[in-house]
């Protein structure tokens, strides 16, 4: 019923009848106090709400400036520029979080096999 970080402050009761025919669950959902809660990294988050906040900010007044949008034009290629305005301000200046142990699902032992379950496939339908 629930995700596995909110299941240990997760209590299920089941209810009494109550004469529709349909038993009714009671799920209840103790949110803990401020310094009851896991430990976050706050340098992390410091770092995201400073990185967002200001540069954020400066790339959309830049790129949402009154002289680059022509409102002359048709609303749907207006909405059009100011959605990929944003969108691209904030792929520039929102971090992408911790990548230094990324390790790519594919690699070319994969590949490899792969190629050999598509070919013994294709021998077997033939």
């Amino acid at each position: 019923m629930v995700t596995a970080d909110l299941f240990k402050l997760t209590k299920c009761s089941v209810l009494k009848d109550l004469g529709s025919g349909h038993r009714q669950v009671l799920a209840e959902i103790k949110i803990p106090r401020a310094d009851q809660r896991p430990f976050q990294d706050q340098k992390f988050l410091g770092i995201l709400r400073r990185q967002t906040g200001l540069s954020l900010q400066k790339l959309l007044e830049q790129g949402l400036s009154s002289d680059k949008l022509d409102f002359s034009l048709n609303p749907n290629k207006i909405y059009r520029i100011i959605k990929d305005t944003i969108i691209s301000c904030a792929k520039r200046s929102i971090p992408r979080g911790k990548q230094k142990k990324y390790k790519s699902f594919w690699t070319d032992e994969l590949t490899s096999l792969k190629a050999k379950r598509d070919r013994l496939r294709r021998r077997w339908r033939s």
